[in-house]
């Protein structure tokens, strides 16, 4: 074909373009001139040629009719090369069957026209993308024809492929890191979250979480918290950098993390919400309130005053960690085969007295040597498999450590929850496991600490009763001697001429001062059977009247000597279980110092009152008293000194010291209340008897 027919077809190729172009009807009927239509052709022709855009004109068979300049240069190939050769050889292989596919829907009149971006090959071999449109031109002949009109966006399509791996990376990160990256709208809720976030928050996928704000999640205080801080951040622009934030869900549960929240602007600058990040510092809270609980219950072992104080602390320390309103410590004796409760704070139930071992919970702990959390649902299975008998109130959940000390269980910590199933996890669980093996070795570090303090307190005790005993050897007990020779010398010589009256009186002081000295061997050879144990302690039940009034005959002489009136107010029918020996002593001494320490015409009442297991023993005068200091001072052996009566009537001080260790022995209390000129109250108590 001559380059004047190719000119020709191409004119009137370019009449059907401008139409399909321009979107205008066929002007048949309407006469056109020459001269109107011919410049018209004319610019058509050298916009097709110079247009910037690369256009092809293909028949139906995909055979390249005609390309511009745009299309040379866009695939590196002369007009020459590509007339009557099919578009195919010039498509990327992989992308020729969606574009033949775009073209049968244009022959089949489906599309007018359609968009596509694919690669084509230049003639080096080099692959470029090309976006394409093409739509179908008609001209006198019954053959379709297409014009394709194709841009490079080779440098584009680089730089989305850029933009989408670096998006994707940044996706990647997000949703793979393991901290939680969140977007929030104006309103604090979420736009956007990683997976990380969606997770935490109990959701599958992130989309679920979208819409939502803190108050679905969190508590109503935890969540209004968390809100303001956002609103406070939109009004003013100011970042939280590094807040560490206690989290409170809906559940109860507590967690901790370190938070970072930041303004977010639109393209203008304006804030349209806000986002940050969050890192969850749970585990290293946990981990630092454990060390900080191991460390107070550590220093406890040397600053607790008593068991009592350490259990406190103890109890402190693990309230730190988790909800303590309920706790106990049990511990077991292995000697007596007996299990205690020394510390126990209960909403319910009061201290269990101590028992042989049965078949609670707490019993289980120690028969498995291993921590548990039983729920109602475990508790009934071991109750109904026989391993448990409910003791107490039923909680609802109950969690349960071993005291262990060199392998051995020496007792169990205890903490239970009356109302809140899910108060205790497998996480409480292992803070007690980790917190209960110091607990068991401060609690054995501090009873042997206490052990030793005793055995030191009761070597100096030994040590003063070593002292007190070689002091009244040396002094007490010989003194009187010196009197008792001087007067008996007296008697004895014959040159010495005495009265009878004189001879009398010499006679009644020695027998006083034999007689005292025997009260003093009586009291010191008693006391110092008490100290080496020596003592058998009999109970039996004793009509406590009875006693008093024996007692109070046999002194009824001293008595009447100094006109006291000494009067039994027990009544008959009072009985107590105690050893008659130790009693009677007890009493005949209270009553010997109330008649020595009260004024001639003086009175001393005895009397007794019932409390819940013991009966109360009151031995009351009106003599002479004594001050707050020396009522301290008549207990201890170390700075006791015998007072003379208010006849002058002589004493050695271990009497009420003798007393003293009686009554604890037989399970009493001794307690002295006086006052200067105001009388004296002796009180101790003893057992009841059953009668």
């Amino acid at each position: 074909m001559s380059k004047k027919s190719n000119e020709k077809k191409l004119k009137k190729i370019t009449k059907h373009i401008t139409k399909s172009i321009t979107g205008k009807k066929s002007n048949k009927g309407r006469q056109t001139s020459q001269e109107n239509y011919k410049p018209h052709e004319l610019s058509f022709e050298e916009a097709f040629i110079n247009a910037p855009s690369g256009i092809a004109i293909l028949n139906s068979q995909r055979k390249i009719l005609d390309v511009n300049k745009a299309f040379e240069n866009m695939l590196g190939c002369t007009r020459q090369d590509m007339i009557n050769k099919k578009l195919d050889g010039f498509v990327y292989l992989f992308d020729l069957e969606d574009q033949k596919k775009l073209f049968k829907e244009l022959l089949s009149e489906e599309k007018r026209y359609y968009q596509n971006q694919c690669r084509y090959v230049d003639k080096e071999g080099k692959t470029i993308w090309i976006s394409e449109k093409a739509a179908v031109i008609t001209d006198s002949t019954t053959d379709k024809k297409f014009i394709l009109v194709a841009e490079d966006i080779t440098n584009q399509k680089a730089v989305e492929t850029k933009m989408a791996s670096e998006q994707h990376m940044l996706n990647n990160f997000i949703d793979n890191i393991p901290d939680n990256i969140y977007f929030k709208d104006l309103n604090s809720k979420f736009i956007k979250v990683n997976k990380a976030t969606a997770l935490k928050m109990g959701y599958s996928n992130s989309a679920k979480l979208l819409g939502k704000s803190d108050f679905d999640i969190f508590n109503k205080e935890n969540a209004l918290g968390a809100f303001n801080d956002e609103q406070d951040i939109i009004k003013t622009g100011k970042p939280y950098i590094g807040t560490e934030k206690r989290e409170v869900w809906k559940n109860g549960k507590v967690t901790w993390a370190i938070s970072h929240k930041m303004p977010m602007y639109d393209e203008r600058g304006n804030i349209i919400g806000t986002f940050g990040f969050t890192r969850d510092i749970t585990e290293r809270k946990k981990a630092e309130s454990a060390r900080e609980a191991l460390l107070n219950i550590s220093e406890a072992a040397y600053t607790a005053s008593d068991m009592e104080s350490l259990y406190k602390r103890i109890h402190e320390a693990v309230a730190a960690l988790m909800p303590a309103k309920n706790i106990y410590i049990a511990v077991y004796d292995d000697k007596t085969e007996l299990i205690s409760f020394p510390y126990y704070v209960d909403e319910f139930d009061p201290p269990p007295v101590p028992r042989n071992l049965k078949k609670g919970m707490t019993e289980y702990i120690l028969r498995t040597g291993s921590a548990a959390l039983i729920d109602e649902r475990k508790l009934a299975g071991l109750v109904s498999s026989g391993e448990i008998s409910v003791v107490g109130t039923t909680p609802k959940i109950w969690l349960g450590a071993p005291l262990k000390v060199s392998g051995k269980s020496i007792g169990v910590i205890v903490i239970q929850d009356y109302e809140n199933e899910k108060a205790y996890t497998e996480e409480e669980l292992e803070l007690l496991i980790f917190v209960s093996e110091q607990i068991a070795q401060v609690i054995e570090r501090k009873r042997s600490a206490d052990a030793i303090q005793k055995y030191v307190e009761e070597l100096r005790q030994l040590n003063v009763t070593k002292d007190k005993f070689f002091s009244i050897i040396a002094h007490d007990l010989r003194s009187p001697f010196n009197s008792l020779l001087g007067l008996s010398e007296y008697l004895a010589n014959p040159d010495e001429d005495l009265t009878e009256e004189e001879r009398g009186k010499f006679i009644n002081d020695i027998y006083q001062l034999i007689k005292n000295e025997y009260e003093l061997l009586q009291n010191l050879l008693e006391w110092a059977a008490m100290q080496l144990g020596k003592v058998e302690f009999n109970p039996v039940e004793i009509n406590l009247y009875e006693v008093a009034a024996k007692k109070i005959e046999l002194l009824s002489l001293h008595a009447q000597k100094k006109n006291i009136t000494v009067i039994n107010n027990i009544e008959n029918n009072v009985y107590v279980l105690a050893d008659r020996n130790m009693l009677g002593s007890t009493i005949q001494n209270f009553i010997t110092n109330a008649i020595k320490f009260t004024n001639s015409e003086g009175r001393i009442k005895i009397y007794s009152e019932a409390a819940v297991s013991s009966v109360v023993v009151t031995i009351e005068d009106n003599g002479i008293g004594m001050s707050k200091e020396r009522v301290e001072e008549i207990f201890r052996l170390d700075s006791t000194k015998s007072s003379k009566g208010t006849a002058g009537e002589p004493g050695t001080g271990l009497g009420i010291i003798l007393c003293k260790e009686m009554i604890e022995k037989q399970g009493g209390k001794l307690k002295v209340e006086s006052e200067p000129k105001a009388g004296t109250k002796i009180i101790f108590d003893i057992p009841a008897a059953k009668k």
